[in-house]
C-alpha cells in the first residue's frame, strides 16, 4: 500500500494508548506517538514532504481515527492520521495480518506486518521507538522495497 503526502501538518489528537493493556488509560499507564511536533494549539508538524509517495506498514484504527504506519523523512516509524495522505496503491501485502486489541478505553485494531499484528507489546516498542522495534521496522522496509522492485521486473 502507498500513500501521498498531501499535507504536512494538521489539527489531529497524538495518538495515546495504554502501556498495559488491561489497566485504564492514566498519567503512569500510556504512551505516545513520536509521530509529529506541536507547533501551536493542537496543530502538529510531521516529518513528511508534501506530494512525496510513503509505503503503509500497518493501518490502526483507534479512537474514530484511522492511522498509517509510514517511515518519516529521518527514516523513523511514525503513526500519521490518514487525512495527511492520499492513498495511491490500495493492495496490502499478502503476509498482513488483523488484530483487534480490547483495551479498556476501547478497542484498538491494526492491519499490519507480524509481529506488530501479533503483538501488543511490540506495537507499545515500536511506539517507544525501541532499537529492536526499529530495527524490524526497517527491515520491513527493505522487505516491502524489495517485493516491489521484483514485481516491477516481472512486469
Amino acid at each position: 500500500m502507498t500513500v501521498t503526502c498531501i499535507r504536512d501538518q494538521g489539527d489531529f489528537p497524538i495518538l495515546v494508548i495504554p502501556h498495559d493493556p488491561l489497566r485504564s488509560l492514566s498519567e503512569e499507564n500510556y504512551i505516545t506517538s513520536k509521530g509529529g511536533a506541536t507547533i501551536g494549539g493542537n496543530m502538529l508538524q510531521y516529518k513528511l514532504t508534501v506530494r512525496r509517495e510513503y509505503t503503509v506498514f500497518s493501518v490502526l484504527f483507534f479512537e474514530q481515527l484511522v492511522r498509517y504506519l509510514v517511515a518519516d523523512d529521518d527514516n523513523l516509524p511514525c503513526f500519521i492520521p490518514s487525512d495527511v495522505f492520499r492513498i495511491q496503491d490500495n493492495s496490502v501485502p499478502f503476509d498482513w495480518a488483523a488484530a483487534n486489541y480490547k483495551l479498556k478505553n476501547g478497542n484498538l485494531f491494526l492491519l499490519g506486518y507480524s509481529p506488530l499484528s501479533d503483538n501488543y507489546a511490540e506495537l507499545t516498542s515500536l511506539l517507544r521507538q525501541t532499537p529492536d522495534a526499529v530495527e524490524h521496522f526497517l527491515s520491513m522496509d527493505l522487505i516491502i522495497h524489495s517485493r516491489r522492485t521484483l514485481q516491477s521486473l516481472q512486469s
